[in-house]
């Protein structure tokens, strides 16, 4: 399993049913919705309990999964595609040219899905696309605002497929429309394989957008006419805590040189 952060500080302050037919890919034990994480934080610091934003539906199992072609049930939900069945609750699709899919979707083992079980529970959200230009993305809009002086964590097991064609992936946080943070592609999965991408974003003291609604999206990107491109997504968590304070280099050199200092004086007057 892989594992990767991306870190980001305020500044200042039918063709659906032909793609899964084709085949999905992954595998780690995921971050259950209710796990708690430790944020990578400084030496010697102690990081804050954290909280968890009201994300519904994190690991896509409250769906309809209409249509199955063999590998696997599933559902499309983009209003306005070219076809669409089933439901995904909780989320939004969408698709920039409407000829992609999303939704939910339950995989069988093996091709041209994956050799090892590596979801919670039945089902996966994934996110595909068909043609250049096309971007495909899942998202919700949280009950959580952007607060002050907080690092967010958005945490989502991310896996490619056995029989994936081009593999991407991105994971964006949002504060009403302004995006926060975007990670893609850290994961540089293979097929048949999984990871857990984190994205981090300090909000700061005065940043603009404090009291927005926050807003996460999950999408993947096609660059070439002839190809689609997808990705598949499992537990998503985000996590947040208060941004530890931190001792300013200067004032803590001060304190060590003034410590060698006295030290040095006792063994004079030792000896």
């Amino acid at each position: 399993m892989k594992v990767t952060t991306s870190f980001y500080r305020a500044p200042g302050a039918a063709g659906a049913c032909v793609a899964l037919a084709y085949g999905l890919a992954l595998a780690p034990t995921a971050p259950a919705a209710d796990s708690s994480f430790s944020r990578p934080g400084i030496r010697g610091l102690v990081t804050p309990a954290q909280s968890f934003a009201p994300l519904l539906n994190p690991s896509f199992e409250v769906a309809n999964l209409a249509f199955n072609i063999g590998n696997g049930p599933y559902s499309q939900v983009i209003a306005g595609g070219q076809v669409s069945f089933g439901s995904l609750a909780d989320w939004t699709a969408i698709s920039l040219t409407n000829n992609g899919a999303a939704g939910a979707f339950s995989p069988n083992l093996g091709a041209p899905n994956w050799t090892t079980k590596w979801w919670t529970g039945d089902n996966l959200g994934y996110v595909q696309t068909f043609g250049s230009g096309d971007v495909t993305s899942l998202s919700q809009v949280l009950g959580d605002v952007l607060l002050p002086n907080m690092t967010y964590n958005l945490h989502v097991n991310v896996g490619r497929r056995l029989l994936s064609a081009t593999f991407d992936y991105s994971l964006q946080l949002f504060a009403g429309s302004e995006l926060l943070a975007s990670s893609s592609d850290g994961l540089n999965l293979g097929p048949d394989s999984f990871g857990t991408d984190t994205l981090a974003y300090d909000s700061g003291a005065a940043n603009p957008f404090l009291g927005q609604a926050l807003r996460i999206m999950l999408s993947t990107a096609s660059t070439e006419s002839s190809n689609r491109t997808e990705a598949f997504f499992d537990n998503v968590v985000l996590d947040y805590a208060p941004t530890p304070a931190t001792v300013p280099l200067p004032a803590a050199v001060w304190l060590l040189g003034s410590g060698m200092v006295s030290l040095g004086a006792l063994r004079r007057r030792d000896a």
